[in-house]
């Protein structure tokens, strides 16, 4: 009897330990196969109900990378043909994909891919020819809208504002809302704060320290994005003038004060304030989402703001007016402005402010126009922020 108990609990375990290697295989796989003279690797991640398909196309000259977001219900080999055009130093390929997909062009220019963004932006000769070439297939291009709406010398580009975002503006006092539908107003303060080096998003919230006072911040106002209320957070905790916001990972707020050595974690949600340290253990710092501690002595050299430039395995950096994505070793330049003084990575997007206008890029749209605000030229440090759900 109690052999049979022993093997039918084995059995059991080997079933589990089945059924968690198949779970493991079913959420990420690697493959690679050729088509004609080209070799192809294909990478599947499911991510947040999310399903990715990294795709690296390559030959002997050029490398093309993409990613495609679709449930194909975890097909694999998801191109069945791949089609070459070319005019001059311009070499374009088509993947023809297995299932429904919409059609995109990928290009390399001397040997570095070039988004089809930046292509059509600059006018290229060689693309417009290419792009005459594949009329029949239909292309999906990446499209803006020049529509704007005027509000308190703002202009915004309502058309180009994804569904699920809002933007918001600090104008000294309160916020704008802008959505793709419609604009908010909401006082925050009765008296201007200039230098709104706090404030940021956490959560459904917008939250603001109110470092006026000489005595430090004592207060906490926080919008909820959603329900549009406001609230306000008493803190009791003394946190000096001289602080500012380390970022915000989950729902806590990491913020440093650097006039008294300290490091804090408040919670919106929970109304709690966390003291880390008190100058005699290591301080927090994230990078792309992994925590580091570093000592004091290398914490206060600089503002230590967290960074992220990283979205799944997809590397993003700037290079001096360019953004270019990396992925393994291959490069794409995305996109080129004049001036850009901020960019950060939110949700698969990527937001810019170069002079006195915002953009948004992401590959599926290409590089939008969002707003232009001239105060923008002359105060632009944590003036705007994004929202979505």
């Amino acid at each position: 009897m109690k052999n049979k108990i022993k093997l039918f609990l084995g059995l059991i375990i080997i079933i589990i330990l089945i059924c968690t290697i198949k779970k493991i295989r079913l959420k990420k796989y690697i493959l690679e196969y050729k088509i004609n003279n080209y070799k192809i690797k294909e990478e599947y991640t499911l991510s947040n109900k999310n399903h990715y398909y990294d795709i690296t196309i390559s030959n002997k000259k050029n490398n093309y990378i993409f990613t495609v977001n679709k449930n194909l219900h975890k097909s694999k080999k998801i191109i069945k043909e791949i089609k070459t055009y070319k005019n001059n130093n311009l070499v374009c390929v088509l993947p023809i994909f297995n299932k429904k997909i919409d059609n995109y062009l990928y290009c390399n220019s001397n040997n570095n891919q070039i988004s089809i963004d930046y292509l059509l932006n600059s006018n290229n000769n060689d693309f417009n020819m290419i792009q005459e070439k594949t009329k029949k297939y239909h292309i999906n291009y990446p499209t803006s809208s020049d529509l704007f709406k005027n509000k308190n010398k703002i202009k915004v580009y309502n058309k180009n504002i994804q569904p699920n975002e809002k933007y918001i503006i600090w104008d000294y006092k309160g916020i704008y809302i802008f959505t793709n539908n419609d604009t908010k107003y909401k006082r925050i303060v009765k008296k201007d704060i200039y230098d709104n080096v706090m404030s940021c998003i956490v959560d459904n919230y917008y939250v603001l320290f109110d470092n006026t006072s000489h005595e430090g911040i004592k207060t906490a106002y926080y919008y909820n994005l959603n329900s549009n209320r406001l609230k306000t957070l008493k803190i009791k905790k003394y946190i000096s003038k001289d602080s500012y916001i380390n970022g915000v990972i989950g729902s806590n707020i990491y913020i440093t004060d650097n006039s008294n050595k300290k490091q804090f974690i408040i919670n919106i949600k929970n109304k709690k304030v966390q003291t880390l340290n008190t100058g005699t253990t290591s301080y927090i710092f994230y990078n792309n989402g992994r925590k580091q501690e570093l000592p004091k002595s290398d914490f206060f050299q600089t503002n230590q703001l967290f960074k992220n430039n990283k979205i799944r395995n997809l590397i993003f950096e700037k290079d001096n007016n360019k953004i270019i994505k990396k992925y393994n070793k291959n490069t794409e330049l995305l996109f080129e402005l004049d001036s850009i003084k901020e960019w950060s990575i939110e949700n698969n997007n990527i937001y810019i402010l170069t002079n006195d206008t915002i953009y948004s890029y992401n590959e599926e749209n290409g590089l939008n126009k969002i707003i232009e605000y001239n105060e923008l030229n002359y105060n632009y440090k944590n003036i705007y922020k994004v929202w979505s759900n």
